[in-house]
């Protein structure tokens, strides 16, 4: 899945800008949540034009807010799992934040684990092991395919180590075939 970012940012602005044209046009009162869901989504489209190696990050961080009912994004129809009352902010579970944080999570979690080692003080030689175990993992799952199918592997959107491993056992193949 190419720009899933792009699609949750476009997915959340649709959303929202349909649900505060219905808030002003009915007279509704915005919720804190709502203002700083409209900041969130700001702040991140331009994040996405100016920096957009850091997109990525920028969306999970609004949809991790999101998911905790911190930045509300939908005013009608996104069930929250509310467990208690504030002041300020209706505590919950917005599952639409939810579901896309859970989308984003898992079609970049490489990107996502990577962070994650970096802000657990994972070293760069910690890192590099990491890299090359699962590359070894993806070599011995990927050895008894052919070539045709290891050139769909490579054209398919893989995890680093996924496509290093593809390149190397197509590498290794050409050798042996030139060998022989």
């Amino acid at each position: 899945m190419k720009q899933i970012e792009n699609r949750i940012l476009v997915l959340l602005w649709s959303l929202s800008l349909c649900t505060y044209s219905i808030v002003l046009l009915g007279n509704y009162a915005f919720f804190p949540s709502n203002y700083i869901g409209l900041a969130g989504l700001v702040i991140v489209t331009i994040i996405f034009f100016i920096k957009p190696g850091k997109k990525t990050l920028a969306l999970l961080v609004l949809l991790f807010f999101g998911t905790f009912n911190l930045a509300s994004f939908v005013y009608f129809f996104d069930p929250v799992i509310i467990w208690g009352n504030v002041s300020f902010i209706t505590p919950g579970i917005q599952i639409l934040s939810l579901v896309c944080l859970g989308i984003l999570t898992y079609t970049r979690r490489s990107q996502v684990i990577a962070r994650l080692q970096g802000v657990s003080g994972t070293t760069n030689e910690d890192r590099q092991n990491a890299f090359e175990r699962q590359k070894d993992r993806f070599k011995i799952k990927f050895e008894n395919l052919d070539p045709s199918e290891l050139e769909l592997k490579l054209s398919n959107d893989l995890q680093p180590e996924a496509k290093q491993a593809v390149t190397e056992l197509m590498e290794q193949r050409k050798m042996h075939y030139n060998k022989a």
